[in-house]
């Protein structure tokens, strides 16, 4: 488990000084185990545990009401399913964090790579890395990946015209962006298409045949997936339902040929 929980202990010898982020004290913040506290489960909501310096306690607000007997639940943080997976061994099908990382980059070696890359240096983008498909909201698309799949189909004149001095780049981190040019919106979204289609084929299985090596344990001559591979054949349903429902909105923004 990599949950911390981050508690000012002196772990030192008496009077010994630390330096804390610059700062000089007598006690540091140090990642801890809590009883009891620690063996909470997660639900959606926000964090409402922190540390009481002037009562030297740690101190939880309820997430809501509960009744004697019902389970008690903590947020964990702001962590993906692939997060908790890693770091707390369990899928959590219903995170309102969920997003799924695609990998993509520039061709350093096509006509346009310096100019695109400049772009997106503008844009604090990296010409080749992951970018995030997620949960929530009409988008699915995070600002990032609109940032670059955008430069990553411009023209050499579009280009020329959003690297120039009267442009202001971070516009085209925004959903709404201004000045952009409706055939360049329509190849966004054929590209985003494409890349997400992509990243459904990665896998060898389809969302509905996931959904049903699931819905079939137990069943007689079903495959028999035991605690682990259930998890993450549950991993991949969370990511396969991000990916076609941002698949469908690319879609229809291309038949409808609305903004972002």
């Amino acid at each position: 488990m990599t949950r911390q929980n981050l508690i000012p202990v002196n772990l030192r010898e008496e009077g010994e000084k630390v330096e804390v982020e610059g700062q000089a004290g007598e006690s540091a913040p140090n990642p801890v185990l809590i009883p009891l506290w620690d063996m909470a489960n997660h639900v959606n909501g926000q964090i409402t545990t922190g540390y009481n310096e002037a009562g030297q306690q740690v101190e939880s607000l309820a997430l809501g009401d509960y009744r004697k007997g019902e389970q008690i639940f903590i947020y964990y943080g702001n962590r993906t399913n692939a997060d908790f997976l890693v770091h707390n061994g369990f899928v959590y099908p219903d995170n309102a964090n969920s997003a799924v990382a695609i990998p993509l980059s520039l061709n350093p070696t096509e006509e346009q790579f310096e100019q695109r890359k400049q772009l997106l240096e503008k844009l604090g983008l990296a010409s080749s890395g992951d970018f995030n498909v997620q949960r929530g909201g009409d988008s699915f698309i995070s600002p990032e990946l609109l940032g670059f799949a955008r430069v990553f189909n411009m023209t050499k004149e579009q280009l020329g015209h959003w690297l120039g001095p009267d442009a202001v780049q971070s516009q085209l981190l925004e959903p709404d962006c201004p000045g952009l040019e409706a055939s360049l919106k329509e190849k966004v979204w054929k590209y985003l298409s494409i890349r997400l289609q992509l990243a459904l084929r990665m896998t060898g299985t389809t969302l509905d045949q996931d959904e049903a090596l699931l819905a079939n344990q137990g069943q007689k001559g079903a495959q028999k997936l035991g605690h682990i591979k259930s998890m993450l054949v549950q991993f991949r349903v969370v990511e396969k339902k991000i990916l076609s429902e941002a698949l469908e909105l690319c879609k229809q923004k291309e038949v409808d040929k609305k903004e972002v």
